[in-house]
């Protein structure tokens, strides 16, 4: 599950890269390559929780806070197993 939530977050934040930076990113580069502004980034964290059906902490909604795609993936699985171990 885990490779499917780090090719889905991929997948989400390319929607909002530049044609010419998709080509050449990777999960492992830094966020700050992708040439994402705040505003992408907080359309970004909205498609997630919308996908997967949970809100990001308030205390994670700063774009630093995740330095790489990886980084991000591994955030979402996280809160994802917290939802199926909740019951949601």
């Amino acid at each position: 599950m885990s490779g499917n939530i780090s090719d889905r977050v991929m997948e989400i934040i390319l929607y909002y890269v530049s044609d010419e930076n998709k080509a050449k990113l990777t999960i492992d580069d830094p966020m700050s390559s992708f040439g994402i502004n705040s505003v992408d980034f907080i359309k970004i964290i909205v498609a997630i929780e919308t996908e997967y059906n949970f809100e990001f902490l308030d205390e994670d909604l700063a774009m630093d806070r995740f330095h790489t795609v990886r980084d991000l993936s591994e955030y979402v699985l996280q809160r994802v197993s917290e939802n199926e171990q909740d019951g949601y």
